[in-house]
Order: structure tokens, then C-alpha cells, then sequence
């Protein structure tokens, strides 16, 4: 009676999608926080931009004097810095780390972590350093996420 339903094939599945899910919303997550340095701001329930730098911005002096010569300081994106970093390959950043960022995925909990000691001053804007939110809890990411785990649900199900 019970293979009449394919309970055990259905259990099958369900064992398989717990198994393969959370790697794949992982990924999800990671694309969806890296792209607030493409979009240069950070999505929850409407996009909130990121302020700009007084690099960016005319009339002021970090935009007339810089420090160093840099020709593309007014242009290049906030918090990606110059391609590079040092010979020894010991300074990575930000938007490199958030690439990296997924530590664990499981069906019960999935974990991001950036390991930059400046990641959360710029998350949270510590220490009169303006917020530029670009990894946390997201309205937008949560909704995406549930549509992928309704869709595999359906799948198995065989529901339309």
C-alpha cells in the first residue's frame, strides 16, 4: 500500500534535498552579499545606498588633495580598494573575503563569516565610520531563499 503513494522514494528525495540544499542557499547568500559592493549598498526590505567617501565627493578636500596620487580614487568603488595587496598575499579584501565568506551550510544552520578585523566597523559603522551594511540579515534574500526550498519542495512533491 505504502509504495502505491512512493512514500519511500518521496523520503529519498527529502533525504537528498536536506543534504543538498543548504550548500546551494549558501551559495545564494554569498552572491547576494557580494553584490552589495557592485550595487554599493545593501538590500533588506528596499535597497539602502552606501554613503559616499569625501574621495567622491567635489568640494572636498580628501576629493581636491589626496594623499596619493590616484587617478582612480573618485571612481573606484566604495570599500574594494586597489587591485593587489601585499607581497606576502597577507592582506585580502573585503569584497575577496565576503566571497569566501561561507563556513558551514547544514540544514539547520548556515554560517557566514568575514575574518577582515574591519569587516564589522564597516558593516556597523563603529567608531564615527558611517554604516555601509553589506552582509546580514536581508527581507529580500529570505524571500528569494524561501522560493528555492518551495520550488525543490514542489519538485519532489509533484505538485505544480
Amino acid at each position: 500500500m505504502a509504495s502505491r503513494f512512493g512514500f519511500a522514494e518521496m523520503l529519498q528525495k527529502m533525504d537528498a534535498l536536506k543534504r543538498d540544499l543548504p550548500p546551494i542557499i549558501g551559495n545564494m547568500g554569498t552572491r547576494f552579499f557580494v553584490e552589495s559592493f557592485t550595487k554599493q549598498g545593501f538590500t533588506d526590505t528596499s535597497f539602502e545606498a552606501w554613503q559616499k567617501p569625501q574621495r567622491m565627493i567635489p568640494g572636498m578636500p580628501a576629493y581636491k588633495y589626496p594623499l596619493k596620487k590616484d587617478l582612480n580614487r573618485r571612481s573606484r568603488n566604495i570599500l574594494v580598494g586597489k587591485s593587489g595587496g601585499t607581497k606576502s598575499g597577507a592582506h585580502t579584501h573585503l569584497k575577496q573575503s565576503v566571497n569566501t565568506s561561507l563556513k558551514s551550510a547544514s540544514w539547520s544552520n548556515i554560517l557566514w563569516a568575514v575574518p577582515q578585523p574591519y569587516a564589522r566597523r564597516h558593516n556597523e559603522g563603529l567608531d564615527n565610520m558611517p554604516k555601509r551594511k553589506f552582509i546580514g540579515y536581508s527581507y529580500t534574500l529570505m524571500k528569494q531563499i524561501e522560493e528555492k526550498v518551495n520550488s525543490e519542495m514542489i519538485k519532489i512533491l509533484g505538485r505544480k
